[in-house]
């Protein structure tokens, strides 16, 4: 079976596709921040990334052809971190409209940076 990556994988909604796929018996990698304090169980491989330094996906990345992908980051770092992910990735899941998350990128305020995302 493949591997999944989840980029954004302790977020709310990360948080819960990684557990619901572990739990369907999945391979999952999550891509984090924060390594040490993901707290996945050990049949999730979890690996550092930052979609605002693309130099850091590549190792997550390394074997992917399926992501299930959260943007939370700024527009401006959409370019660099997409043509690194679409090399791998052959099947894109993009979570546009978390309803579940009040991350200010989301909310409807304008200018909202997930419409200015999706403008770009």
């Amino acid at each position: 079976m493949n591997r999944i990556l989840v980029i954004g994988g302790t977020g709310n909604i990360g948080r819960t596709v990684v557990t619901q796929l572990a739990a369907a018996g999945a391979n999952i990698r999550a891509m984090v921040r924060d390594p040490e304090t993901a707290g996945f169980p050990s049949t999730v491989e979890v690996l550092y990334g930052d979609l605002t330094l693309p130099e850091t996906l590549e190792e997550a990345l390394n074997g992917i052809e399926r992501i299930f992908l959260v943007w939370t980051a700024p527009p401006a770092a959409a370019s660099q971190a997409l043509q690194r992910i679409t090399r791998h990735a052959r099947h894109i899941v993009y979570l546009s409209a978390p309803l579940r998350t009040p991350h200010p990128f989301f909310q409807a305020s304008l200018p909202n940076p997930s419409a200015a995302l999706h403008n770009e």
